[in-house]
Parts: structure tokens; C-alpha cells; sequence
């Protein structure tokens, strides 16, 4: 049986965690910044060595700072990495036994609304992200069909200003890769799966034509109909 001695040091470090986050956050999370060294935290916050360094462990897992060794070292704020939460909650959802249908229900609500808020926001920079992605589609070999597919998505997404959707899209696209790439992988010939991506690239050039005119309308209706057309290679 672990004793309370034992058990003490972790919970520890997760509270001193926890602290250093709320830190980060009230002053505005400043990428970059650094908190200081191993010595003046320890020295801050009246901790034994150990349990800072626990501390960092889970704030480096969190995606909120890390050490940094050598001159001008130190406990340095980093900037989340939004793959590692959305890798975090499509392994839940996975527990959960979401379904082609629930995925497909979900990717339908959040891609209709971040296709409108890309139409109406769109502008130069963004016209030329969505331009290199159709781009990178034509560059890549069949077999990429479905990275280059996704990525497209979240840069819709991306353009439509909401963080949130953001993420959302991200998870819901990373369930898309697990579910649907057997499905493409099935499809018997090579003639079989470029077909596809040129199915594919021509509804992304649709969709984006669409956007960039601002016609945020006309770019959820097409966009409506790709995501209707995918839906069979994710069951």
C-alpha cells in the first residue's frame, strides 16, 4: 500500500502546475517569455527539486512551457500545439465509439458554419492559402488524397477567425483519416484513386471559388455536397 508520503510529491507538483498556468494566463500567455531559472523558481515558490521538476514534466505534457538549458535558460513559455489536444480528444471520442454517422453529423454542422465565416472574411493572405492548397493537391501523389484534403478543410476553418472551430475541425478531421482511410486504401486500381482526387480536387476548387467571391451561400451549398459525396468512404 503507497503511503500518504508517497502520494504527496505528485499532488504537489500538479498544484504547483496548475499555479504556474494560471500565471501564464493572466499575463496574457507570452510566448517566449522566460519564467525564470531552475534556481530562482525553486526559490519562489519554496519547492524541493523534485517536485519542480515534476512540475515541468506536466507543463511540457500540457504544451504550456518547457526548460530551456544552457545561458539565458530557463522555465519558457510555449505556444499550445493544437495537434497534440486534438490527438487527445479524437482518442476519447474513439473510447466513445462515435460513429461514421455521428462523424459525419458533426463535420457537417462545424464545416457549414467555418465555409460561411471564411466567405465573409476572406481576404488577400487568405486567397493565397487556399490558392497553395489546391496546389499542393495537384503536387502530391494519390495516395496523399486524404492529407491534402484535410488540410484544405482547416485552413477553411483557420480563415473563418474562431479558434475554437478551429480545433473542432482539427478532431474532426483526424477522425476522418481513421475512419476513412481503409475505405480508400479498398479502391482496387491506381485509376480507381486518382479519379477520386480529381473528384475531390475539383469540389475543393469549387468550394474555393466560392469563398473567395465571398458567396458565403454558395460556398456551404458546395460544400454541403462534397462532405454528402465523402460520406459513403467513411462507413
Amino acid at each position: 500500500m503507497t503511503g500518504n508520503g508517497d502520494s504527496a510529491p505528485p499532488k504537489m507538483a500538479e498544484q504547483l502546475a496548475a499555479r504556474i498556468e494560471v500565471k501564464i494566463i493572466d499575463a496574457g500567455w507570452p510566448v517566449g517569455e522566460v519564467l525564470g531559472t531552475e534556481t530562482e523558481l525553486l526559490r519562489r515558490f519554496n519547492v524541493s527539486r523534485a517536485v519542480f521538476r515534476e512540475a515541468v514534466r506536466i507543463l511540457e505534457n500540457h504544451g504550456v512551457a518547457s526548460m530551456r538549458r544552457g545561458p539565458g535558460g530557463g522555465l519558457v513559455v510555449r505556444a499550445p500545439d493544437s495537434t497534440l489536444v486534438a490527438r487527445g480528444a479524437s482518442l476519447y471520442l474513439d473510447h466513445a465509439q462515435v460513429t461514421s454517422e455521428h462523424l459525419f453529423e458533426a463535420r457537417l454542422g462545424i464545416e457549414l458554419l467555418t465555409t460561411a465565416n471564411a466567405a465573409q472574411r476572406i481576404g488577400e493572405q487568405g486567397i493565397s492559402r487556399l490558392r497553395a492548397e489546391l496546389q499542393a493537391e495537384i503536387d502530391e501523389r494519390p495516395d496523399q488524397v486524404f492529407e491534402h484534403s484535410h488540410s484544405l478543410h482547416v485552413t477553411i476553418a483557420d480563415l473563418g477567425g474562431n479558434p475554437a472551430l478551429t480545433l473542432f475541425a482539427r478532431v474532426l478531421v483526424t477522425l476522418t483519416d481513421q475512419h476513412g482511410r481503409p475505405s480508400y486504401e479498398a479502391l482496387d486500381t491506381s485509376d480507381q484513386r486518382e479519379a477520386m482526387r480529381e473528384d475531390v480536387h475539383h469540389a475543393h476548387s469549387r468550394i474555393v471559388d466560392a469563398i473567395i467571391a465571398g458567396d458565403a451561400g454558395l460556398a456551404q451549398h458546395r460544400m454541403r455536397r462534397h462532405l454528402e459525396a465523402m460520406y459513403p468512404h467513411l462507413r
